[in-house]
């Protein structure tokens, strides 16, 4: 789990913060730019979903 969340940390998409509720493990949070990249989805990405949804199988698009 560590490897994924380190993904958008590396392309500055997110960051780590303290965890209040636990000494060692970080909070994994948006950057700004992973916000401003939220902020571009549009209809035809929803569509690319869909389209990779019929492909691989529902319950793999959904992971």
């Amino acid at each position: 789990m560590q490897r994924v969340a380190d993904l958008p940390a590396g392309k500055s998409f997110a960051d780590y913060a303290p965890n209040p509720a636990h000494r060692t493990a970080k909070l994994l949070r948006p950057a700004e730019q992973g916000r401003a990249a939220v902020r571009r989805i549009g209809p035809a990405h929803a569509d690319l979903g869909a389209r990779l949804a019929d492909t691989v199988g529902q319950e793999l698009a959904e992971l």
